[in-house]
């Protein structure tokens, strides 16, 4: 192999190992996804589907499809918190830990999803077990709208400040 070659090719070691390590985030096993976004984001259509289908089947009064559906949205809600929460978060706080103000900003509104998640969860738990008689469907009803339009907001905060976080710098 002729110097040329050599050089190269440490060079293009030196350049793997560099993209190796980078696709990690700093000090963590947590790896860089490039489908995480599109995923997140699918995840978020998927329950504002199900969210449709439960406003459906309260305008049809069918309560126990309003269970099966609160059912649903509780485990799609659930595995995005936690799929978001760690290979979101977590990934963002490492990868970005010397820069305060980005690091801030995730912390802070992960605190905020962190926030509306509680109420969301404590909304359907509540309901999801419970029957739904007449004197308790306006609250449902109310709540419902109440939850849903608290995690728009997020989601749209979400969206649109930290999402682009995630590949900005790899």
């Amino acid at each position: 192999m002729s110097n040329i070659n050599v050089e190269a090719h440490d060079e293009f070691m030196e350049v793997q190992e560099t993209r190796e390590d980078s696709i990690f985030a700093p000090g963590t096993k947590i790896r860089y996804n490039p489908d995480l976004i599109e995923k997140l984001k699918r995840n978020h259509q998927e329950c504002w589907e199900l969210y449709g289908q439960i406003k459906a089947a309260v305008k049809s009064d069918d309560r126990p499809l309003i269970q099966q559906k609160l059912k649903e949205f509780r485990i799609s809600f659930m595995q995005h918190i936690l799929t978001e929460n760690v290979s979101l978060y977590v990934y963002l706080t490492k990868f970005y830990g010397d820069d305060k103000s980005t690091v801030d900003l995730v912390k802070k509104t992960r605190s905020e999803m962190d926030k509306v998640g509680k109420t969301v969860r404590a909304f359907i738990q509540k309901y999801e077990t419970m029957d739904i008689d007449d004197s308790m469907f306006a609250t449902f009803s109310e709540g419902l709208e109440s939850a849903i339009q608290e995690l728009d907001k997020r989601i749209a905060t979400v969206e649109k400040s930290i999402y682009p976080l995630y590949s900005q710098k790899i």
